[in-house]
């Protein structure tokens, strides 16, 4: 391809090319260039992107940009505005369509939809990811309200028990509560540390103290949440104490104003009315 852009433009340029090049030298410029072991002759790279053969400039090749449109292209994915649509509502035709369409409407673009029926309840849910970067109220407050005004409208033609719109902007702020082994914890805080997790992690909770250095490696703050309990104490006693435990938890899930709980290897089997208290996080 080199050697036939070139012989397009030897007749313009006076046949310089061929008196300057025999062809065998263009021939081992060519094969040297395959095999990345050296450019054909006469090509010196001016730019990135260009190159230049006597007196004309040409661009790279397609192949040769490649870097740098993956460049490009991964500074177009930092500036996206993303958010989640969840959705539980009565099972019937539409709702699908209608999500679709509502989110269009605003100018969003859908990424990626889950949905599960359950037949025995009569239960309809949909997770929708999708990126609303082109919104046409923007960015900003408008358009997350205009997004939100459009849901409740679908919301209430469908008779949804519940929606919610959660936005990538927010991070999630994370709890996590642990036991003795480490492993669980490891994996979600490297995860985190790399980027893979997008989310804030203000504290670890734990029933024992043994993970502490775990959370000092990572300089996340540590609480030791024991369950003070004797040996002789009643089965009574017992579940006083582990509910004592369970309202020292909550004090702290609310003092950091948690999201998500996350049990990694948590040996401790909560209490109903705490899974109830928490059953959006």
């Amino acid at each position: 391809q080199h050697a036939r852009a070139v012989a397009r433009m030897a007749p313009a340029m006076g046949g310089g090319l061929r008196r300057r090049y025999s062809k065998a030298s263009w021939a081992k410029g060519v094969q040297q260039t395959r095999v990345g072991r050296a450019r054909c002759p006469g090509w010196k790279s001016k730019r990135r992107g260009e190159r230049t053969v006597g007196r004309t400039t040409l661009a790279h090749e397609p192949w040769e940009t490649g870097a740098k449109g993956d460049e490009a292209n991964n500074t177009q994915k930092k500036h996206k505005e993303t958010a989640t649509l969840l959705v539980n509502c009565p099972d019937e035709k539409g709702v699908v369509a209608a999500c679709a369409m509502m989110l269009y409407g605003q100018g969003c673009n859908i990424i990626e939809t889950d949905q599960h029926s359950q037949p025995d309840s009569g239960l309809f849910f949909q997770r929708v990811h999708f990126d609303y970067s082109d919104c046409y109220l923007g960015t900003g407050d408008a358009a997350t309200r205009g997004i939100e005004v459009a849901a409740e409208s679908i919301a209430d033609r469908f008779g949804m028990k519940t929606w919610r719109i959660n936005y990538s902007k927010n991070k999630k702020k994370v709890g996590i509560l642990v036991s003795k082994y480490d492993h669980c914890l490891y994996d979600i805080l490297l995860k985190w540390k790399s980027g893979e997790f997008d989310c804030d992690i203000p504290l670890i909770i734990s029933n024992h103290d043994t993970l502490r250095h775990v959370a000092d490696q990572f300089e996340i703050p540590f609480f030791h949440v024991p369950i003070t309990t004797g040996p002789n104490d009643s089965p009574e006693e017992k579940r006083i104490a582990k509910l004592r435990q369970e309202e020292a938890i909550e004090e702290l899930l609310e003092k950091h104003a948690i999201d998500v709980i996350v049990l990694a290897r948590y040996m401790q089997v909560l209490s109903s009315d705490f899974c109830d208290r928490h059953s959006q996080h």
